[in-house]
């Protein structure tokens, strides 16, 4: 066992804790200042930070083609072609701080599959004049 002194740069701190275990990664050691003295009964606690790469596959969403229609009363849609989700092969730095995830970069993307492009109508013809509305400003047209 060894003895470490009771007050000692925190730099030192770093040397101390290498030497004297067996880390397996190079703890990062903040301080509030670069030259802080660690005194007894301070509490050292260390932060393990890793990066590693993961590849995601992740779906892709498909793209929607609208084509106005006249022919067709506003406010119907009718699918022409189904669309079809692709598929992408994503890579991803995963960040970890004491084994738990903080957060991640979008670092490549793959595409697997393409997607398929959806095809709508979507009507622009007026709705027609209710033929009880007609029939109304027709009478009252003809009895001036």
């Amino acid at each position: 066992m060894s003895l470490v002194p009771l007050r000692q740069a925190a730099s030192l701190v770093l040397s101390t804790l290498l030497c004297a275990s067996t880390l397996a990664q190079q703890p990062q050691l903040s301080a509030t200042a670069p030259n802080a003295i660690v005194s007894a009964g301070d509490v050292i606690r260390l932060i393990r930070v890793a990066d590693y790469d993961s590849v995601v596959r992740e779906p892709l969403a498909f793209p929607v083609q609208l084509i106005h229609d006249a022919d067709l009363l506003a406010g119907r849609v009718l699918v022409v072609t189904a669309g079809l989700a692709g598929l992408a092969d994503n890579t991803y730095r995963v960040h970890v701080v004491d084994g738990a995830d903080a957060g991640r970069t979008l670092v490549g993307s793959v595409e697997i599959v393409t997607p398929v492009a959806e095809v709508r109508r979507v009507g622009t013809k007026p709705p027609p004049v209710p033929a009880d509305i007609e029939s109304l400003i027709r009478g009252a047209a003809t009895a001036k």
